[in-house]
């Protein structure tokens, strides 16, 4: 699934959202560049006591994903079994959650 990444045309910096400037440099001068929704773990939990919002879902894979240089989304995992370092993929966006999967190589 390809996600939509804004860049700053001043500073080249990115961010994911609404946002009409650059957080970085505050420019309003940016471009929206498609990514494949591929990234790699940085770091993973698993959530055993959920907010009640969230019981239902628990035990759920919560996963910080490097998805660029200067991109690190947070996002819950389909896949208990990730590890730091695997490559995931964006499956969908389900109620302004990433969604992601391991990618078997």
């Amino acid at each position: 699934m390809n996600i939509a990444i804004s860049q700053c045309s001043n500073c080249q910096w990115e961010w994911v959202g609404e946002k009409q400037y650059c957080p970085k440099c505050l420019s309003d001068d940016y471009v929206i560049i498609e990514s494949d929704g591929v990234g790699t773990v940085y770091s993973h939990t698993i959530i055993h006591a959920a907010p009640d919002k969230y019981k239902n879902l628990a035990p759920y894979t919560i996963a910080l994903v490097d998805m660029t240089e200067k991109i690190r989304l947070s996002t819950r995992s389909l896949n208990e079994s990730i590890s730091i370092g695997d490559t995931v993929q964006i499956t969908e966006i389900k109620n302004g959650a990433y969604i992601v999967d391991k990618v078997e190589s």
